[in-house]
């Protein structure tokens, strides 16, 4: 007897708030939109791993005994309770149409393997996912029915991999305070990253005009700096869009 997990999405919109991981593609696609950002997240051991999720992980020695895993991810960096900036009063996505490839992948996740694809299907408190005998079937067996858009995440991810991790090495070979960072970040008991300005990568990307990049990417970050102030809550979000403005106008 087939093993099968429905779902279907209601657009109740409680998915699009906080951290939205993104292709290098639609990073750019987005700078005047999102506030972009080049996150390092630690790697736990025990952590079952797809061959994209190792393709993306880089190793810190720490000491002669010790080192730490961590791995490089694009994304647009929002706090937990602010909504993507598509997202319409209504609730419904205001670029559907032209949403990111995570969007259109929900609620699968690329860097798990297919066949674990299983948990993801599970909403989380709060979300109003259909998961009713009326919504369609979307996992059968430890395969994606509708397989597309997960393929094309996948490939994207797995082609921007070399330029992420390779900036991701630069960063932690020049930077001892990230490497402290991730440090903390691995000993905490929630999931935590460093997380670094996006034009960082701008260097790797001879092909992107980084001056037209700064003038869409500035205003966003000038905007959510003013949205996140006086909050402590934010600080840490805060300051990064504030320092990241900074950096990006002296390229103008």
């Amino acid at each position: 007897m087939a093993r099968e997990q429905r779902f279907r999405c209601t657009a109740c919109g409680k998915c699009c708030f906080g951290i939205l991981p993104l292709t290098l593609a639609d990073a750019l696609a987005g700078a005047d939109r999102f506030p972009l950002a080049l996150l390092i997240t630690p790697v736990g051991a025990a952590e079952r791993k797809s061959d994209l999720a190792r393709s993306l992980e880089v190793s810190v020695p720490l000491d002669r005994r010790r080192g730490l895993s961590v791995r490089g991810m694009v994304a647009a960096y929002l706090p937990a309770r602010l909504p993507c900036p598509a997202l319409s009063a209504d609730g419904l996505c205001g670029v559907h149409d032209d949403k990111p490839l995570r969007c259109r992948t929900m609620p699968f996740d690329p860097y798990a393997d297919e066949a674990r694809q299983a948990p993801y299907l599970i909403p989380r408190p709060g979300w109003a996912c259909d998961r009713s005998e009326t919504a369609p079937v979307v996992y059968r067996d430890g395969r994606i029915v509708e397989r597309q858009a997960f393929e094309r995440e996948r490939e994207a991810l797995q082609a921007d991999a070399p330029l992420v991790t390779r900036q991701v090495k630069a960063v932690l070979a020049s930077s001892p305070s990230v490497v402290a960072g991730l440090v903390r970040a691995a000993g905490q008991k929630t999931p935590s990253h460093v997380a670094i300005n996006f034009s960082s990568l701008l260097a790797r990307l001879p092909e992107v005009d980084g001056r037209h990049f700064a003038a869409r990417q500035i205003p966003v970050l000038r905007a959510y700096q003013e949205r996140t102030a006086g909050q402590a809550e934010f600080a840490a979000f805060h300051a990064s869009y504030r320092d990241w403005a900074i950096e990006l106008e002296s390229r103008l």
